[in-house]
């Protein structure tokens, strides 16, 4: 192909294109959210807060050591960061719990 001079030649307009998300991230952060939304329902809360948490650092593991780019570490944190709390606030229920029942066992 010759080229003319003065005459501009066309180009492609080049795009970023947005890294794949993983999903067990997304799938982290809704576990959490549900787990700190249902902390009333007996063990229902905790059961899915120990679920976002597992999935939310085995997201954040296969995030880092990804050859590809992949995007959601952020979500995975913050599945993480729920799942802590459903499990911290679902454990802390429990043990009142049993401390109330075994209190007015005794008396």
């Amino acid at each position: 192909m010759s080229v003319t001079p003065g005459v501009s030649q066309p180009y492609m307009a080049v795009y970023a294109v947005k890294p794949p998300m993983l999903a067990l991230a997304v799938v982290s952060l809704c576990f959490g959210v549900a787990g700190v939304l249902l902390l009333l329902v007996p063990f229902l809360g905790w059961i899915l807060g120990i679920a976002a948490v597992v999935m939310g650092h085995i997201a954040v593991s296969r995030i880092q050591r990804s050859i590809q780019p992949r995007s959601g570490k952020g979500i995975a944190i913050g599945g993480l960061v729920t799942g802590y709390i459903a499990t911290l606030v679902g454990t802390v229920f429990f043990v009142v719990t049993v401390l109330i029942g075994v209190a007015s066992g005794n008396s």
